[in-house]
């Protein structure tokens, strides 16, 4: 089991960056890239684990790879279906240049086929048939694919292998790399294992170099099925010239020698993919999948358990994966806006600048509601108001010109000039009143009609009732007749304004009635009538 794990730890390559996106570790390296595990990052905490696939610095001076690389990112952005990996993007980060790739969690066929054979137990027949049957409709899809503008894109897989064949830990096949897609005779880069696709897996007409089309991929798909079914190799060879010649030569054996699950059936869709011409093959990858289907009903897996079949043998990479991922989350630090209403609150009772009270001492805890005896705000009749008591201490500065001062600001939240400028205003306008003496709060607020003594008679102070001191009944007699006066004329100015209105309907009505006999008039008399 430990021999499955992947090489995932923090290393020198931990918080790169590529553009938008922020490597976590390596994967691997190929014949032509390097692959990484990233996350791209967004604004309020949001994240994508993908794939980074980048070109190697030695390939990039290749003309000719670089176009197989931006080939690839070419043919598979535009898919999208179930079994194929997908492309998000292709960027260039300082002169890197690198795709971003759909992470498929879990293994490829070669790792499922070791982990079976290092716990001694064959390769379940049911898997095989559910991962290749998936893999033949992926690649149906890639034959047959239509772009959005409604053109035929026909692409031919040409390195269709275990290799490049993966299943997650759900049971999803994912067909992945289709590099050589399109550079297939363009590129020289042999080594790589890239250009001519891989050997052992190549139809005949792909090892003559011959013109391909969709069923060059059966014939490899073919191969795939015939080893997981029998868990060795079909055409294999001391070097990669050995192989070749023996896809050429060599016959093939039926997988029920091997495997004795394997129904005449099956054998016979295992040899018709394997046919040497290609006349005698499926004409579609399609049509493999449902002759498969009709071979294997019985046998065949469902989803769950192909995803627990794998999850099963590679339950130490999982939790490997869940850990650096957990890692990764924990050193990161999202930002928190805070909303309008929450930093409105968070002022109004956040203490003012200024403030001539000490912030550290001490504060005594406030009584609760009902402790005390409850007092009636309103003044008893015949009760004198309260003069201010004078302030013993060194004059105070004068509290009208700490109203243009940041005292106000103090109780404006940084978006006080966003969200709630209403609500701040008269939160502002609350605290200057309060930090007023009362005469000049009388002065600055606009004078509200007060309401009447409840005895007029009483005598009252000039210098707290202001214009109101010594106020006599004539004076008060006279205002009330002038206020009634006024009531008077606009209620006759509202009659006239009202009768104008109805004499103005009139006039239209008459001139309409005028012009309606007019026309009645002057029409001709109908002729007479004539009977036979």
């Amino acid at each position: 089991m430990e021999a499955r794990t992947l090489s995932l730890s923090r290393d020198a390559r931990n918080g790169r960056k590529l553009g938008k996106y922020e490597v976590v570790s390596r994967l691997g390296s190929g014949g032509m890239a390097e692959i990484f595990l990233a996350y791209q990052r967004g604004p309020g905490g949001f994240k994508k684990l993908v794939v980074l696939k980048q070109v190697l610095p030695d390939v990039k001076a290749e003309e000719e790879a670089v176009k197989m690389f931006l080939d690839e990112a070419k043919i598979t952005a535009a898919f999208a279906h179930p079994n194929i990996a997908q492309v998000y993007d292709l960027d260039d980060a300082d002169g890197e240049l690198f795709l971003a790739m759909e992470f498929v969690p879990g293994a490829d066929l070669v790792e499922i086929a070791k982990a079976c054979a290092d716990s001694q137990e064959a390769i379940p027949t049911g898997f095989t048939l559910a991962s290749v049957r998936d893999c033949a409709l992926a690649l149906h899809y890639a034959h047959t694919f239509t772009d959005p503008a409604g053109r035929p894109r026909p692409t031919i897989h040409r390195d269709v292998a275990e290799k490049n064949i993966m299943v997650t830990y759900d049971g999803i096949t994912k067909l992945l790399d289709f590099g050589i897609a399109k550079a297939q005779g363009r590129a020289t880069r042999t080594a790589a294992g890239m250009v001519k696709g891989t050997s052992g897996y190549m139809s005949p007409e792909q090892v003559k170099g011959e013109p391909l089309d969709a069923r060059s991929d059966v014939f490899s798909l073919g191969v795939v099925l015939h080893e997981m079914l029998t868990g060795s190799r079909l055409f294999y060879g001391k070097d990669a010239a050995s192989e070749l010649v023996a896809v050429l030569d060599m016959e093939v054996w039926p997988p029920s020698e091997r495997n004795r699950e394997v129904t005449p059936e099956i054998d016979r869709v295992v040899f018709k993919a394997l046919a040497k011409p290609r006349d005698q093959r499926f004409s579609t990858a399609l049509e493999m999948a449902r002759a498969l289907e009709r071979a294997s009903r019985p046998l065949i897996w469902d989803q769950e358990q192909c995803g627990s079949l794998v999850a099963r043998h590679f339950s130490a990479r999982r939790d490997q994966t869940q850990k650096l991922v957990a890692e990764a989350n924990a050193d990161e630090s999202t930002g928190y806006v805070r909303p309008p209403q929450e930093a409105l609150r968070q002022a109004k009772s956040a203490p003012k600048r200024g403030s001539q009270e000490d912030d550290t001492a001490p504060r005594k805890p406030a009584a609760p509601r009902g402790s005390g005896p409850k007092q009636d705000p309103r003044p008893k009749p015949g009760a004198r108001p309260a003069e201010p008591k004078p302030k013993v201490g060194p004059p105070e500065k004068d509290e009208r010109t700490v109203m243009a001062t940041p005292d106000i600001e103090a109780t404006l939240p940084p978006s006080s000039h966003g969200y709630g400028d209403e609500e701040m205003d008269v939160t502002a306008d609350r605290t200057v009143r309060q930090t007023l003496p009362p005469q000049a709060r009388a002065a600055k607020a606009p004078r509200r009609p007060e309401p009447r003594d409840e005895n007029p008679f009483q005598e009252t102070d000039a210098t707290v009732l202001g214009p109101r001191a010594g106020s006599s009944d004539a004076s008060r007699r006279d205002a009330g007749r002038a206020r009634a006066s006024k009531k008077k004329g606009r209620g006759a100015m509202r009659w006239v304004v009202v009768g104008a209105v109805l004499a103005l309907l009139a006039l239209a009505g008459a001139l309409v009635w005028g012009m309606v006999l007019k026309d009645h008039r002057a029409q001709p008399p109908p002729p007479p009538r004539v009977e036979f």
